[in-house]
């Protein structure tokens, strides 16, 4: 994973033993994964916390925060990320505000990207949010005004299937496994596990590896309940 070696901390994904499988949804495994995606990109908001961790040769870090999106190109990402390399500890902020027409980053202001709420939703299910979460902006072609990729080509998927269940806070998970590929960042493809709960059906968390890197991404209050919009103004 060539671009994950600058920033990387793992905090084990372990289950806690073997368990009972909850009962797998009627449809097959893309179907269930293509269901939740849309059902967060149509949905009228979302928010969610969460806590990524990254672990490679070259150094760790550690981002939590929260991201907030709904309809019409309007979205708030703040995250506080902190890493370590040869001995060097760094730390990185980041406040991204849209309100549909103008976003603004820090102190600067720009045109709000058309299509990142798509993307946004596509990235929470297929990569833990990486690498929006880590500050890295990529997905904007030149600048950060710039509308970005398309979720099918920012983040490719493929080979669903489900997995082994997981217990996490004494829930038995519904577990997809999917390969996913982000080029300059995730390369070759590396095998993703998603856990979801087992009623709603929305993300607990999500762990890959790939060249001797490990991401783990824990959920936390993940919620479709509407946002004002005035929760989404930049002043």
């Amino acid at each position: 994973m060539r671009c994950l070696s600058a920033w990387l901390l793992w905090a084990g994904c372990q289950s806690a033993g073997p368990v009972e499988k909850p009962p797998r949804p009627p449809e097959d495994a893309e179907t269930v994964f293509r269901k939740l995606e849309k059902r967060l990109e149509e949905a009228k908001s979302v928010s969610a916390k969460f806590r990524l961790t990254i672990e490679a040769e070259a150094g760790t870090v550690s981002v939590q925060g929260g991201i907030r999106w709904k309809p019409g190109d309007r979205f708030d990402i703040r995250t506080d990320a902190e890493g370590s390399k040869d001995g060097e500890t760094r730390s990185r902020t980041i406040r991204l505000t849209s309100d549909g027409k103008t976003l603004r980053s820090g102190e600067e202001k720009g045109r709000a990207p058309k299509g990142y709420g798509r993307l946004l939703a596509a990235s929470m299910v297929r990569s833990g949010f990486f690498p929006v979460a880590s500050g890295q902006l990529q997905f904007f072609p030149t600048k950060l005004s710039d509308d970005p990729t398309t979720p099918d080509e920012a983040i490719r998927v493929g080979g669903f299937a489900f997995g082994a269940s997981e217990k996490v806070g004494g829930k038995e998970c519904t577990v997809l496994e999917f390969d996913m590929e982000i080029e300059r960042f995730v390369e070759p493809a590396a095998r993703v596990r998603l856990l979801l709960d087992p009623k709603t059906l929305l993300p607990v968390r999500l762990s890959y590896g790939s060249k001797g890197s490990k991401i783990l991404v824990t959920f936390e209050e993940v919620s479709l309940d509407e946002i004002p919009d005035r929760e989404f103004e930049v002043k």
